[in-house]
């Protein structure tokens, strides 16, 4: 059965350089998935912080939603971009296959 897909970590040599040595599986202690914390907690790890919320208009989005704000969001939009594709490529080494999440903005 081997490694419970949780504790898997990626290492990187190429990416030591911009900080992003390593992959580690997002874990909550929150029941399922909520973008609004896994978005905080990504960009604390690129040294940013972000406000994100889980409502819009008083409305609760579902877990895969969030919002923050624009002018945040453009500040480190960059930086994301580029960390968010290496997340991606160390999630299908992890999972197997050719797809991986993704984030759409402007929505």
């Amino acid at each position: 059965r081997g490694t419970d897909p949780a504790d898997i970590t990626i290492s990187s040599s190429q990416d030591a350089q911009d900080g992003l040595a390593s992959w580690n599986r997002f874990r909550s202690d929150r029941k399922g998935f909520v973008l609004a914390e896994y978005l905080t907690v990504f960009v604390e790890k690129l040294g940013y912080n972000l406000q994100t919320y889980e409502t819009l208009d008083s409305c609760k989005l579902v877990p895969y939603q969030c919002v923050v704000k624009r002018s945040d969001w453009e500040q480190l939009r960059e930086s994301f971009t580029v960390a968010f594709r290496r997340q991606k490529a160390a999630y299908r080494r992890a999972n197997g296959g050719t797809t991986a999440p993704s984030l759409v903005e402007d929505v």
